[in-house]
């Protein structure tokens, strides 16, 4: 009687621990695949001489290509996970909710914010971004699709995904926004301080909110707006 009074609770607990390890299986698959290219990276320019800029780097075209090669394997890779798991983006936060625009932009504010503010503290003037002017030079469409594509893997694999998961195995809010900004920083080795603390209040603004799509929003924007007025300052 014990063992028959113990396979319906076995019943009921197997589902649950399955759902589980299917969600660490499929962060561990996320991560391998957003941190392989970095340690690439790294490992080359321990063991190689450095050849210096790309043609990624010099071309605005191929750099948004790149973005977008880049940015849509990671994001494919999250679609299939997510729906090996019965879930969607929905879930994550994305949403189409008139509030969500106000939000963005709102937030597309508090994440320069920083650079604003480091640029007053270390040279005591605003950065190039917020005082040159406006130009259209690289306002083509293979770059806009690379700044939307970086932005939805930045907020979607890299926070909205990530935080998710972290919370829900660990029930620790703290150490889902460290592994996100720490993941990040690994991503994008050359962060400094405003970008983390920009980093900080996106995470922080998605620990608040499961909302993803103001995060996208203000990522695009923030994107956009520094593309553009870089440009129009010749750089």
């Amino acid at each position: 009687m014990t063992e028959e009074d113990e396979d319906p609770l076995a019943a009921v607990e197997g589902p649950e621990e399955k759902a589980l390890s299917s969600r660490r299986q499929g962060l561990g698959l996320v991560l391998l695949v957003v941190v392989a290219r970095p340690l690439v990276a790294a490992l080359e320019q321990w063991f190689a001489k450095p050849s210096g800029t790309t043609g990624a780097d010099d071309d605005p075209a191929l750099w948004a290509l790149w973005a977008i090669v880049v940015s849509l394997s990671q994001l494919c890779l999250l679609a299939y996970v997510l729906s090996r798991q019965g879930r969607g983006l929905g879930h994550l936060g994305v949403t189409a909710r008139w509030l969500d625009l106000p939000h963005g932009l709102g937030l597309a504010f508090l994440i320069r914010l920083p650079y604003m503010i480091g640029g007053l503290a270390t040279h005591g003037a605003f950065g190039i971004s917020l005082v040159s002017g406006l130009s259209m030079d690289r306002a083509s469409l293979i770059e806009l699709v690379g700044l939307l594509c970086l932005a939805a893997r930045r907020e979607l694999v890299l926070c909205a995904y990530l935080m998710t998961e972290v919370m829900v195995l660990t029930s620790s809010a703290v150490l889902a926004v460290v592994a996100s900004i720490g993941l990040q920083a690994l991503v994008h080795p050359s962060s400094r301080i405003p970008t983390l603390v920009s980093l900080l209040i996106r995470c922080l603004y998605y620990w608040k909110t499961r909302r993803a799509t103001p995060l996208l929003l203000a990522d695009l924007v923030s994107g956009l707006w520094v593309t553009l007025h870089t440009a129009g300052a010749g750089g």
